[in-house]
């Protein structure tokens, strides 16, 4: 059975490489992947990469068909600051691309849709006192956050309506080794874990949310996996995340216990304007999560940090 991939970045891949894994044939469909990037992430596992648009229709339609695809996950979007600094185009991508794909879908009679969602649709600023079920106040802050909640319940109606096979895992920030990366959290763990791996002195003097909720990046690609295969599932919207909240001196802690020798300092300046911004206030509850797809993060930040590094280690061996 075949998978197309919207996208080729962080996610997308390793969502890829946990979906080989399990017997499926990889299609990767992206306006401008990175070759390179795609290989070191898959390694020795077979794919196909298809330089395309979401907004090409014909192109996609002709491609699922050429492939053969069976299903398909749907990462593609603009990242957060290009969607503030790109309005116009992003909604283009990000919301008629949604649209796009699920249309060809439907035609197509596929099996399968699985939509990256985010964290970014809640309300971030209400704290209900109990970890982040998914009945969380919905209110994007964001252009970025308001384009994925126009995708999440179009994709939601096209299940109601018209069959198509919705899933919609909703992303607390997910890090990871990449080429770029999607969101702030994501910036924060790269400068915290990559120099340091080798053997580099960092100082962060950019701000950052000093608490934030992380999901390590082969987590999210198995809860992709899972939301691909799961059977009549009760739900179809699924908060996935760690479960826990981290500060940044947590995190710099850790990393200095991984890795050790480690030199991380933070700027005062970028301190100061940092310590007391919170991304969110409670992290996701995973009881859907347990109770629909069986999962449950298999690493802890340790074990996550550990890994990236030695994946960033690799790299600098075989530079992208």
């Amino acid at each position: 059975m075949t998978v197309l991939i919207t996208g080729a970045g962080l996610l997308a891949t390793h969502a890829g490489k946990a979906l080989a894994d399990g017997g499926e044939r990889i299609v990767y469909y992206d306006v401008a992947p990175s070759e390179a990037y795609v290989r070191q992430v898959m390694d020795d596992r077979p794919y196909t990469i298809v330089r395309g648009d979401v907004l090409d229709m014909p192109h996609l339609m002709h491609t699922i068909a050429r492939e053969k695809v069976t299903g398909l996950v749907h990462s593609a979007a603009f990242l957060p600051e290009t969607a503030r600094e790109r309005p116009f185009m992003a909604t283009r991508v990000t919301v008629e691309g949604t649209v796009n794909t699920l249309e060809a879908h439907r035609l197509a009679g596929l099996g399968r849709y699985v939509l990256c969602s985010t964290i970014g649709i809640y309300d971030a600023s209400v704290d209900t006192g109990r970890a982040m079920e998914e009945d969380q106040p919905i209110g994007p802050d964001s252009f970025y956050g308001c384009l994925k909640l126009s995708s999440e319940v179009i994709a939601l109606h096209y299940q109601k309506a018209y069959g198509v096979d919705v899933m919609a895992p909703r992303f607390c920030p997910v890090y990871g080794l990449g080429q770029w990366y999607s969101s702030g959290g994501a910036i924060f763990m790269a400068r915290c874990i990559e120099g340091p791996a080798l053997g580099r002195a960092v100082v962060i003097d950019k701000p950052f949310s000093n608490v934030n909720q992380y999901l390590y990046v082969l987590d999210a690609a198995q809860a992709i996996e899972r939301c691909y295969r799961v059977r009549d599932p009760a739900e179809r919207a699924i908060n996935i995340g760690s479960g826990a909240l981290h500060s940044a001196p947590d995190v710099i802690e850790t990393v200095k216990k991984v890795i050790p020798g480690a030199r991380i300092d933070i700027d005062p300046a970028a301190w100061a304007s940092s310590k007391d911004r919170v991304f969110v206030r409670q992290p996701f509850s995973l009881a859907r999560a347990r109770a629909v797809l069986g999962f449950t993060p298999a690493f802890t930040l340790e074990a996550a940090i550990a890994d990236y590094a030695a994946k960033v280690r690799r790299r600098a061996q075989q530079p992208v």
